[in-house]
């Protein structure tokens, strides 16, 4: 896949205020966990540019789910003919479903 095919990469206003909050939350008790998980999600985020469609079939229809290796965090997403969309940054123990 060349650059120009890669699709666009958009967070909804929940995603990126999960996301924050939950660095945040982690920077509380430890800058270096924050910054390893922040370092860890951004991988991920690069690597569902590069391959949109391997996250599991989502719970909710029409989302896929990435469990972010050696993190707490699932990417919850859509991915549409332009962009991929991230909807949650949920926490493992939190269910995204019932907020």
């Amino acid at each position: 896949m060349n650059a120009s095919s890669k699709k666009r990469l958009d967070f909804s206003a929940r995603a990126e205020r999960e996301y924050l909050e939950s660095i945040a939350y982690i920077a509380e008790d430890s800058l270096v966990n924050a910054a390893l998980v922040q370092g860890r999600i951004g991988n991920a985020l690069e690597l569902l540019i590069n391959f949109p469609m391997m996250g599991a079939k989502g719970r909710m229809p029409g989302t896929r789910e990435y469990a972010v290796p050696n993190t707490s965090h699932t990417l919850v997403y859509r991915v549409t003919a332009e962009a991929i969309r991230i909807g949650h940054v949920m926490h493992q123990r939190r269910a995204y479903f019932n907020r």
